[in-house]
């Protein structure tokens, strides 16, 4: 009952914080599956975000903290932990080429 409480109570707190992106609870979940937040972030978090320039840098420079803090803890051989340092790596490879294509206009000739 608790487990389902907080769900709820996490779902209702992610709509009332779909705004801070600028898109809704449905555009969210538009791949057909609805995701669920097992910690939504802290005030200090939703400030930092607001005032940071880069976003997806600084949640993956959490994400990374993250991970370092769990290693002690963690009975997992070393060539796996680095490959999860290497696909946080490959991902924002990906989202700055992404960028890269977005953000770069493509020359009027070609395009004709």
């Amino acid at each position: 009952k608790k487990l389902k409480a907080a769900k709820q109570a996490t779902k209702a707190d992610l709509r009332s914080r779909a705004n801070l992106s600028g898109s809704s609870m449905e555009q969210q979940s538009s791949w057909g599956q609805e995701l669920f937040v097992l910690v939504p972030p802290s005030e200090a978090e939703i400030k930092m975000l607001e005032m940071c320039t880069d976003r997806v840098q600084c949640c993956l420079s959490w994400l990374t903290e993250g991970v370092s803090r769990c290693q002690p803890y963690l009975i997992t051989p070393p060539p796996i932990l680095s490959r999860c340092y290497q696909e946080l790596s490959n991902g924002m490879l990906g989202f700055n080429q992404a960028l890269k294509l977005a953000d770069i206009p493509f020359p009027f000739p070609y395009a004709q």
